[in-house]
């Protein structure tokens, strides 16, 4: 049954003011990462710098080896962060055009979650122990 009237349009911007916070949250945090992989980026071609005129075989192997790496992970974090900020804003979205199926599926979810914890600590935990 859906509502209608004032009390309906205050919990969709409720439910997706909540969403938008979370969006900001999951931002955040993906750009924490992302600077932290570009820190570790910056290092290890420092490093490479740094032992360029180091001709021993194994040094050669190791700095060829470690640039492969980083350009791997600088392509993979790109790749991450670019589906991270798509899955955000695709979630965002149908949050925003399904309020209350949104709010219905996370209420069940939660009841299963719950429900399995409580299972498990009474599994766990029998009573006159």
């Amino acid at each position: 049954m859906a509502q209608n009237g004032p009390s309906a349009n205050v919990n969709s911007n409720a439910i997706a003011k909540i969403a938008q916070n979370r969006l900001t949250l999951m931002n955040q945090e993906i750009n924490a990462i992302r600077h932290d992989v570009q820190q570790l980026s910056h290092h290890a071609h420092a490093l490479l710098v740094a032992t360029a005129d180091i001709a021993s075989e194994k040094v050669v192997v190791a700095r060829d080896q470690l640039d492969a790496i980083l350009n791997r992970t600088r392509d993979a974090s790109e790749a991450l962060y670019d589906g991270a900020a798509d899955s955000a804003r695709y979630c965002r979205d149908t949050i925003r055009k399904h309020p209350y199926e949104s709010l219905a599926i996370g209420l069940v979810v939660g009841a299963v979650i719950g429900l399995l914890s409580v299972r498990s600590y009474i599994s766990h935990h029998p009573r006159g122990r």
